[in-house]
């Protein structure tokens, strides 16, 4: 389920950039970068629940996953990008938003100097298999 997800999330990273409206235009215009966001993970808890923290490999794109030690009924993410000199914050998923408010508060807090450090301690984890679980 879990890599599954991060699948799904690395080409839905790939989207952020507006996709072009016509087919014309797609030709017309470079094919987007696609992120690989494997890196990691680093654990984190916010209010009890455990999230994954893998980092992009365009040096400096976050995801933030639920991990296998979440909520059964909770399947979120949330990605943080650099984008016009400063960092995004975006999530979906499904469950409770009282569960992922937390994570969203604590993220949305951040500085872009502790997403920068964060993307360095995820690049230098070591992934276990049981990062997906």
């Amino acid at each position: 389920m879990r890599a599954a997800l991060l699948s799904l999330l690395a080409a839905l990273a790939a989207t952020i950039v507006p996709i072009a409206a016509s087919s014309e235009q797609a030709e017309a215009e470079p094919e987007k970068p696609r992120l690989n966001c494997q890196a990691g993970p680093v654990e984190r808890y916010f209010d009890g629940v455990q999230w994954n923290v893998f980092a992009c490999d365009d040096g400096a794109s976050i995801v933030v996953v639920t991990g296998p030690k979440s909520p059964s009924d909770l399947s979120f993410y949330f990605i943080i990008y650099p984008k016009d000199g400063t960092y995004k914050l975006h999530g979906e998923g499904n469950g409770d938003k009282d569960l992922t408010r937390p994570a969203y508060e604590a993220l949305s807090a951040m500085s872009d100097d502790d997403f920068r450090a964060l993307h360095a301690e995820a690049t230098a984890a070591v992934r276990t298999d049981s990062s997906f679980s």
